[in-house]
């Protein structure tokens, strides 16, 4: 079985509970230094819009560069011969030949990343002029992370009942008022983005579950999400 490190995107509406679920991830210890998880990164660049081609690019470059950053830190090792001191040479019985040490590969171990969306979730909120320049970025941008890194991608998609959904976003703008300059105040952006989630997401990369996430039951949605991810990490 190959070793290889595991990025696993959280996908959904705006509202859908993900940021809960990557709280609830990095506050549980027993995950440290073995799973990553990463909040999203809002790239707000001046005065332009959120939906601006330079602010959706910057924050698709931005996801990328987190990314890098952590698999970086935690590349794989490749496999060293074991290396024999130079200025000693090896004692042995006259009778028997040398030893020479097989080459064995090196101690490695793997780390999976957990990020509040996927660059993919980009091409759902951008306009129809935005969106195959956007796609161009993040296609070249995965080519070059997968020469230079080991990694499997993999999309766990959390549903929302629709009712559930206005509500969460309603309280949201409520204690969150600079949300309110965002697009998910008008109700009908919200209802656009959860049909074109359903009918286009799957053209850019497939979906390895969907799970509910159901009103005051984040817990339970969290565990649900950390048995998904050792399901996918069992069957790479």
């Amino acid at each position: 079985m190959a070793i290889t490190n595991c990025i696993v995107c959280l996908e959904g509406c705006h509202g859908a509970g993900k940021t809960t679920q990557i709280e609830l991830i990095n506050a549980d210890l027993s995950n440290k230094n073995s799973i990553f998880a990463l909040p999203e990164n809002f790239a707000k660049i001046g005065t332009l819009d959120h939906n601006d081609f330079i602010t959706e690019c910057g924050w698709v470059v931005m996801w990328f560069k987190r990314v890098a950053t952590i698999l970086s830190y935690h590349k794989l090792p490749a496999t060293q011969p074991a290396q024999m001191p130079a200025t000693q040479p090896a004692q042995v019985p006259a009778t028997q030949p040398a030893q020479v040490p097989a080459t064995q590969p090196a101690q490695v171990s793997t780390i999976t990343i957990v990020v509040d969306r996927s660059p993919y979730s980009a091409l759902i909120y951008c306009n129809d002029e935005q969106r195959p320049l956007l796609a161009a970025v993040i296609e070249r941008s995965f080519a070059e992370l997968r020469r230079n890194f080991d990694f499997s991608l993999h999309m766990i998609k959390i549903n929302v009942e629709v009712n559930d959904l206005l509500q969460r976003i309603a309280q949201r703008l409520e204690s969150q008022p600079e949300r309110k300059k965002m697009p998910e105040i008008d109700t009908t952006h919200t209802l656009r983005i959860i049909e074109i989630y359903a009918k286009y997401f799957t053209l850019y990369h497939s979906i390895d579950c969907e799970i509910d996430n159901i009103a005051n039951q984040a817990g339970a949605t969290n565990q649900k999400i950390m048995r998904a991810i050792a399901r996918i990490k069992m069957q790479q």
